[in-house]
Order: structure tokens, then sequence, then C-alpha cells
């Protein structure tokens, strides 16, 4: 690994933990969820118990729909791109942790955007 691409995971890690930080405590406001997680809410309100946290594979989790990748890194050079930028990579989508598991093996791949919960089976409400 060269020190340009350490230079990039780096820059990458910073932009997605900000991200990340920018949805905390947000899931709940989110609109596009998955018919899985919607069930957890429904069947949470029904038997009156608070949605499950982070030790549960049905805890409500913001999956960011678009990737960042090195590639983005060196297309987004200036101010005005990066904020044209930022409203696709802050979107997320609510799905259930389990769900999350599964959508990691495609983003690995390569998968982004929809493809990826096409390809792991995952229909939203």
């Amino acid at each position: 690994m060269t020190s340009g691409e350490l230079e990039a995971l780096v820059a990458i890690r910073v932009v997605k933990d900000q991200l990340r930080k920018r949805n905390t405590n947000r899931r709940d406001s989110v609109e596009r969820r998955s018919k899985a997680v919607q069930a957890v809410y429904d069947r949470c309100a029904a038997e009156e118990r608070p949605v499950p946290r982070n030790d549960s594979p049905d805890a409500p989790h913001c999956d960011h729909v678009w990737s960042l990748a090195a590639e983005d890194l060196l297309r987004l050079q200036t101010a005005e791109a990066w904020l044209a930028e930022l409203p696709r990579l802050d979107e997320v989508a609510l799905v259930t942790a389990a769900e999350n598991y599964r959508l990691q093996s495609f983003e690995r791949a390569g998968l982004t955007g929809p493809a990826k919960y096409e390809a792991a089976s995952i229909e939203f409400v």
C-alpha cells in the first residue's frame, strides 16, 4: 500500500465517521425504511416496549445508500463539488442490524446505491 492509498483510506474513514455522527439519534425520523425494520417498530409499539438497541439483530441501523471511494476524493476537488455531493453521501435507509450485516458483503463487492438493497433482497415500505 502506498502512502497515497493510506492517506485516501484515512480521509474516507474521517468523512464516513462524520456522516455517521450526523445520523446519531436520527434513526426514528428516517423515512426510507425496510419492511423488516418497520415490522420491528410496529411489534415494539404493539407490545409497548422500546425498540431494540445495538445488541440485537433487530436493532435499527442507518445505512448509507451511497459509498465513498478513493476515486471520489480525486473527483471532488473543490468545496463546491463537496457541497454538491454531500446530500447524496448523507442519504440513508433504515434497516435492521441483520440486514446491515447482509449489505456489508455486497458493499465489499462494490455494490452501492439501490442495487445493493436489491441484491440483498431488502424491500422498503
